[in-house]
């Protein structure tokens, strides 16, 4: 059993003991915290014009809130192409002060990235990876130890954010997806290591993904059972069509993807480094032929994938140069509290979810130009992290359902006790709502989108266009790109809104060009 686990357990067991001790003056502690509040002179808070919350259709708010709001300032900064200063910033807020934790060494890695700054990356990354730990990426009862373990201390004491975040199952592969990034941005071949890694790893979280599920299934029809024996019939509390209400919604976009593990990142990395070696050993032009076909079976729409795949049946062209190219565009989708009011049993509860909001890039399509305006390629899409982690929210319903269940039950109880202390238990109520929130951490600097270009270009194009048009054909993006004359290239976009910082390849490609 994980030090990790046993950490947490003696936690939610702190907790527990904690809670029985007061139930002779039943919620003495917050009564008293609460008094203490209100003797204090009240302070204005700033107003965060960009987060103001907004009115759902049913009647309840969506807001920004815990993680998803104190990450706003490197968004921020990110969204108008500050990428050092976002970098510093993250530094500052996050790292300097959490920076044993899984989410906030991602972030920074990915920043890192953005600001160009390679070795900070990949040492973040790798950071991350070893957080997450051997134990973890490869045994499925370390992660139902930790999920179980989360879900018990979060549950006891209503607050989502209180443990370790070891990041969605979508996400982890995603880190080794950018750290393969890292390393062909040094025009290192160490990113087909890591890129093979990553397929293992989606491999493993898909299984461990439905397993968990149905734990969570089973958990959940536990808990409705030991209620029903107490008198307390959940089925009329309407917890499923409440749970498909506020979360359906996204089920249009979710269904882009058959699953949340379709990310074919990837085998496309590994069929691109094996594509170059390819100029070396003409040999190996089928096994990126094949790593391009499995690529394509997780993406079959992408035309990107399908014409690399298609090109490995010819010899390498004499005289030119092979440039990949990768854009990464606008941001992924990120949590928001939804807050609203639930009747149960004729007690009004306020209830809060999270629930992903997408934010849509304005950019329609992107190509590939020479500095003169002819067109070298169109830009493709090989992944759509949106569809995927929406997909993987929806998959997910099953585990949300289990802690609405279980908060339900709590609050109930917590508000009948409350109920009779009149005002104080109602102002104690309050407060006790204020501080249950739920767990709104995800990797927000992630991208909504990964697309890709590729081109056999002449040995002496030194330069080329990236443009950027909205759905009526306007340019919003146009950059120009360096490509080095004495290798292959491999250019990194990342887009975000109207602007764009581009990075490639530091040194030569280990594959010659013939």
């Amino acid at each position: 059993m994980s030090a990790s686990f046993m950490k947490k357990l003696a936690l939610a067991t702190a907790l527990s003991v904690s809670t029985t001790q007061l139930a002779a003056n039943p919620f003495a502690e917050l009564i008293n915290n609460v008094t203490s509040a209100n003797q204090q002179p009240a302070q204005a808070k700033p107003v965060d014009h960009a987060r103001q919350e907004k009115v759902t259709n049913e009647g309840g708010r969506q807001f920004a809130a815990g993680y998803s709001k104190a990450f706003y300032p490197v968004k921020s900064l990110l969204k108008q192409g500050q990428t050092d200063q976002a970098l510093q910033e993250h530094k500052t807020i996050f790292l300097e002060k959490d920076g044993k934790s899984f989410l906030a060494q991602v972030e920074h890695g990915l920043v890192a990235l953005d600001a160009n700054q390679t070795d900070t990356a990949i040492n973040a990354f790798a950071d991350a990876e070893h957080i997450l730990g051997q134990e973890f990426a490869g045994s499925k009862l370390g992660s139902m130890l930790q999920s179980s373990s989360s879900n018990l201390v979060s549950m006891i004491t209503g607050a989502g954010e209180i443990t370790d975040y070891p990041g969605e199952s979508f996400e982890r592969i995603l880190m080794l997806n950018y750290k393969s990034i890292a390393y062909m941005l040094q025009g290192e071949r160490k990113a087909y290591n890591v890129a093979r890694r990553s397929i293992d790893w989606q491999n493993i979280e898909k299984k461990r993904f439905r397993d968990e599920v149905e734990l969570a299934k089973k958990e959940l029809a536990k808990k409705e059972a030991e209620q029903k024996e107490q008198g307390n019939d959940l089925s009329g509390f309407g917890i499923t069509d409440t749970i498909n209400k506020y979360y359906g919604k996204s089920r249009k976009e979710a269904a882009q993807v058959p699953s949340a593990y379709v990310n074919p990142f990837g085998f496309y990395m590994t069929g691109m480094v094996q594509e170059f070696d390819s100029y070396d050993d003409r040999s190996l032009r089928d096994n990126a032929r094949i790593a391009y076909q499995k690529a394509l079976e997780l993406n079959p729409k992408s035309k990107v994938i399908k014409a690399a795949a298609a090109a490995m049946k010819k010899k390498p062209r004499r005289g030119r140069k092979l440039v990949h190219i990768i854009v990464a565009d606008g941001f992924s989708p990120e949590k928001r509290t939804v807050q609203f009011d639930y009747n149960a049993g004729g007690v009004p509860l306020p209830i809060k979810l999270p629930i992903y909001e997408a934010e849509t890039s304005p950019i329609h399509r992107f190509e590939i130009q020479t500095v003169s305006g002819k067109r070298l390629a169109r830009v493709h899409s090989i992944a759509d992290i949106n569809s995927i982690a929406l997909r993987h929210q929806y998959d997910s319903l099953p585990f949300q359902q289990l802690n609405m269940t279980v908060n339900v039950v709590r609050s109930y109880f917590e508000n009948r006790a409350l109920s009779k202390l009149g005002f104080l238990g109602k102002v104690v109520g309050d407060a006790r709502q204020e501080m249950a929130n739920p767990d709104m951490r995800s990797w927000i600097s992630l991208p909504e989108r990964f697309l890709a270009a590729r081109i056999e270009a002449p040995k002496n194009l030194s330069r080329i266009r990236i443009k950027g048009f909205d759905r009526r054909g306007r340019t919003l993006v146009n950059q120009v790109v360096k490509l080095r004359k004495d290798s292959h290239n491999f250019v990194y976009a990342r887009n975000i809104g109207k602007v764009m910082k581009v990075a490639t390849n530091q040194n030569k490609m280990w594959a010659p060009i013939k």
